[in-house]
């Protein structure tokens, strides 16, 4: 008998347009110790078939069809009777952990009360269980940090939190919705590990929903292909990568980003020779973002310590080139685009505009230098305004940098914006729910775009995006690059499409530089330890080659950005064991022409990696 058996199940959803067909008729079954993955862009119907199995759809939402897991119907089933078996046999790791975890509880509470309903634990049982989980993924300081609220973590650890609690007890059935999307390439890594564990230790099936091929590749037995709510191709995962035959199967697989592929075919490339013996369009020089966090309170007294989220970065930008910017979740990258646009007040260092420090430029002067320099956000819904038309909020810094501009001037040049981003001008009166989630990434650049900036900053752009839409997005990028002379800042956990899109790279590691280098030589020779075990991390699209691959893997506890020994982490022969004390800042050493990596110890850099 399947651990999970779908047979002909439908998805229908009434709204004031009609009735939306969204999953229509689709049978699939899911064996103990097997992983399916579920594959296919975003409308495909991947999600609905897994939340109308656990009976999770929206009020408006009607479900028909069989759903049987180890031979109970869970279509209709009653929701007490349901309540016992989520949870704990059968649990969801949902793609948006905000909507999920509960802002008004700590992660304490909201992880102990799991194994104290399904298992009948004390709340120290609970607690001691919950942070041995939370040291599994990856959490740094987990015991400190058990009591904080879902709003003190970042994305990538909010999502960690979500995976932990969805195996507290240790599911049957883990149904993983898009569950790595937001993290980091090691931290996938170690995640992806621990669910392979799970399966291989209690046989646990798992149902893996995904845009991720090179994921999918490591962890699939099966899959299956979906489209428009329909399953249009289905086989092992060595029958779908090297034999497709659908179209469309073909089309997602075309579309994947190659760590080790350089040509891209008839599709645009970046010009590697853009921008080279040119004066640097930005120059930042020991740039430094410190954070006050509270550590204890004992009596009237708090005790703080920074927190150096950006600890001395310098770089060059030129005109027309792009910089990559790679790292785990916390090392620094998003603080220090906000610190370089000014968004964050830099604690201390220089950052220089075409000449001009511009890191103690009053608000006035920021303001006109907004044109110049944009940004383009992860989450384009976070940074659209719901109550505004596309037209309205692509016209918005028209509005404040062009005021000379007649409205019919405004919709003119907006209406020219969405057909150079590939969207039709006729969509210039929608509003953001009204587009896909690709669509509205591309409203986002038309707005960053539209004053025609020298420099365009963008942070996780294309993180969240179906593979064939991201594909998209970074060929518009790299055309909107040549034409219009941009320079760019590209922030992304991606190594893959890292690659495809920057001139030269730039790696972080707890708000320091450890490696800078040309695009090329960071993926062909990288230098640093640290950047070996990024590198290596990163799934390929081949399953057999996943399946032979020796993995570099970094022992030990993650480091705490508040404890002043991390950053010694690769230079462990300089370690003062004294948190209070004042630790030896590794340099960078120029190994190449270019090329330049942090000091690190030769013997303890490779002790601290391990072949797996």
């Amino acid at each position: 008998m399947a651990l999970l058996d779908i047979h002909n199940l439908k998805v229908d959803f009434r709204t004031n347009d009609g009735v939306v067909n969204a999953v229509k008729g689709i049978d699939f079954t899911l064996d103990r110790g097997e992983t399916l993955a579920i594959v296919g862009e975003s409308g495909s119907g991947k999600s609905q078939t897994a939340f109308a199995t656990v009976g999770l759809l929206a009020q408006n939402g009607e479900v028909s069809g069989s759903a049987k897991y180890d031979g109970r119907e869970l279509i209709g089933m009653p929701l007490a009777e349901m309540n016992k078996i989520r949870a704990r046999e059968i649990a969801m790791i949902f793609q948006d952990p905000m909507t999920s975890l509960n802002p008004y509880m700590r992660i304490s509470d909201q992880m102990a009360e799991v194994l104290q309903h399904h298992e009948g634990k004390s709340k120290k049982e609970a607690l001691a269980e919950a942070v041995r989980l939370l040291d599994m993924v990856r959490i740094p300081a987990a015991k400190a940090r058990l009591n904080m609220y879902p709003h003190e973590f970042s994305g990538g650890m909010r999502q960690r939190i979500m995976i932990a609690m969805a195996l507290l007890c240790k599911p049957k059935l883990l149904i993983a919705d898009e569950p790595t999307t937001a993290l980091d390439v090691t931290v996938q890594a170690e995640v992806l590990d621990v669910m392979d564990d799970l399966k291989r230790e209690t046989n646990t099936g798992i149902a893996l929903i995904t845009h991720d091929m090179g994921v999918v590749a490591r962890m699939s037995d099966n899959i299956i292909v979906m489209r428009y709510g329909e399953v249009v191709e289905r086989g092992t995962a060595d029958q779908i990568f090297y034999e497709p035959q659908h179209d469309y199967t073909k089309m997602l697989l075309a579309a994947v980003p190659h760590l080790e592929r350089t040509d891209r075919g008839e599709r645009p490339s970046i010009d590697l020779a853009a921008g080279r013996g040119e004066d640097p369009i930005l120059k930042v020089r020991d740039m430094k973002v410190h954070f006050p966090v509270q550590i204890d309170r004992k009596g009237l007294f708090r005790r703080t310590r920074p927190l150096r989220a950006v600890d001395g970065v310098s770089f060059d930008l030129q005109p027309g080139q792009t910089l990559g910017v790679v790292g785990e979740s916390g090392c620094g990258k998003s603080t220090l685009a906000r610190g370089v646009l000014q968004l964050i007040p830099p604690t201390s260092g220089e950052v220089v505009w075409l000449g001009r420090d511009v890191s103690g430029a009053s608000r006035s002067e920021l303001r006109d230098l907004r044109e110049e320099l944009q940004i383009v956000f992860q989450d384009p819904l976070a940074s659209l305004d719901p109550r505004m038309t596309v037209g309205d909020s692509i016209a918005e810094p028209l509005k404040v940098h062009r005021p000379g501009l007649s409205r019919s001037e405004r919709q003119q040049k907006v209406r020219q914006m969405l057909e150079r981003v590939g969207l039709d001008s006729n969509m210039i009166n929608r509003y953001p729910h009204e587009m896909s989630g690709g669509q509205n990434q591309r409203v986002g650049i038309a707005r960053a775009m539209i004053t025609e900036p020298k420099l365009v900053v963008c942070d996780e752009a294309v993180s969240a995006l179906d593979v064939s839409v991201q594909a998209r997005v970074v060929d518009l990028l790299i055309e909107l690059q040549k034409s219009m002379g941009l320079a760019m800042i590209f922030i992304s956990h991606d190594l893959s499409v890292v690659r495809e899109v920057s001139h030269r790279i730039m790696v972080l590691y707890l708000g320091r530089v450890v490696e800078l280098a040309d695009g090329p030589e960071i993926y062909e020779s990288p230098a640093h330890p640290y950047t070996r075990a990024l590198l290596s991390a990163v799934p390929r699209p081949d399953p057999r080659a996943e399946r032979s691959r020796e993995r570099v893997r970094l022992e030990g506890d993650l480091p705490s950005p508040l404890d002043s020994r991390a950053q010694l982490r690769f230079m462990k022969s300089k370690l003062v064991d004294d948190p209070e004390a004042d630790q030896y800042r590794p340099k960078l050493v120029e190994v190449s022409p270019g090329h330049y990596a942090a000091e690190h110890d030769p013997v303890l850099g490779t002790e601290a990696l391990r072949a797996s």
